[in-house]
């Protein structure tokens, strides 16, 4: 499955999201509210792709700072290591062949606001798509009736 498809399982389930568990208070800003206990594809790419679930923990990985060496350790493994690269392997089987990964160039991406639901328009395949059709666009409750898309 990919990423996306994973956070509207887990949505679609009801299983609380970080945010929603640990009881954290909104931050700032219109979106991160809108977004806030909401399954998206990169959070649940973030964890597919740390390497803690498979029991090591990288010190500095994420630095800025090129000569700064990291610190690996053992920790308690969640999944076995097999299971980590068979999910690495998904992860990269589907970058792939992402349709995000296309050549074509969307002008008007993220310009054109849709009549229906106001969010914006972005390009998919060869037409623009309301960003309100997607699933894990549901912030307003529902899917965008619009026919474009």
């Amino acid at each position: 499955m990919s990423c996306q498809r994973i956070a509207d399982h887990l949505q679609e389930t009801g299983v609380p999201c970080a945010y929603a568990i640990e009881g954290h208070a909104a931050p700032r800003g219109k979106r991160a509210r809108r977004t806030l206990g909401i399954w998206r594809p990169a959070r649940v790419r973030g964890i597919l792709s740390n390497s803690c679930y498979k029991g090591l923990h990288e010190y500095g990985r994420r630095t800025k700072n090129l000569h700064r060496k990291t610190i690996a350790r053992e920790v308690p493994a969640i999944v076995s290591a097999e299971t980590w690269q068979a999910a690495q392997a998904v992860l990269r089987s589907n970058r792939i062949v992402s349709k995000r990964n296309s050549k074509i160039y969307y002008i008007l991406r993220g310009m054109i606001r849709c009549g229906a639901c106001g969010l914006t328009y972005s390009g998919g395949g060869d037409h623009y798509a309301c960003n309100g059709r997607q699933l894990a666009r549901q912030l307003r409750g529902a899917r965008c009736g619009s026919m474009y898309g």
